[in-house]
């Protein structure tokens, strides 16, 4: 490899070391931060929807609520009445239902019951509904291998640089080549090594 393809990839991964260093500090702070304060809240646009993200003991929410707050803010009043008069007719088809299955599906006052909530719970769903709009949804994303992730380039980086020392002491030591390791023991200190040609006085 040309010497100054080398360089320039040296540069580049110390530069990305660097970066990632930054944001492992960024995202250290962030963790102990959501652990010593109240949460933090950030409000972002993904896809045309609104979304926040909320950090807090050491996990980033992600939910869709600030959408949803949006839509029902927009939504005329009596769709809305209706939507809450649908949920209550459903809750009481439910808990009709399941006193019926409860006391054995008998005929009589409780199957006459699970019959009137049904017919009063369709008659209300046949009328004309608006767009039901965004749905609930979150996310939950931990921050540790965020952490892990962004240590792990400047950990490389200095393992690397302390394998590299260790190396050199250990061939200075030994009378070897700093470059290429090659035996010197033969070779007078003005001389150069036989191998790579690097100058023994700096080998």
């Amino acid at each position: 490899m040309p010497a100054a393809m080398s360089r320039f990839l040296r540069i580049l991964l110390n530069a990305a070391t660097a970066l990632s260093l930054v944001l492992c500090v960024a995202t250290v702070v962030l963790w102990v931060r959501s652990h010593v304060r109240p949460a933090l809240t950030y409000d972002y646009a993904w896809r045309g929807e609104r979304w926040q993200a909320v950090a807090e003991e050491g996990v980033i929410r992600l939910h869709n609520g600030p959408q949803r707050a949006w839509e029902d803010a927009r939504r005329p009043a009596g769709d809305a009445a209706r939507m809450k008069e649908n949920e209550a007719l459903i809750a009481e088809y439910f808990l009709a239902e399941s006193r019926w299955v409860d006391a054995g599906r008998p005929q009589g006052a409780l199957k006459e019951a699970l019959v009137l909530a049904e017919k009063r719970l369709n008659g209300h769903a046949s009328a004309a509904w608006p767009p039901p709009g965004t749905g609930p949804a979150a996310r939950s994303v931990w921050v540790a291998p965020f952490i892990l992730a962004a240590a792990a380039m400047p950990a490389g980086w200095y393992a690397r640089a302390r394998a590299a020392e260790a190396r050199e002491s250990h061939r200075r030591r030994f009378r070897l080549c700093v470059a290429c390791g090659y035996g010197l023991r033969a070779t007078p200190r003005g001389g150069r090594c036989p191998e790579c040609g690097r100058a023994v006085d700096r080998a």
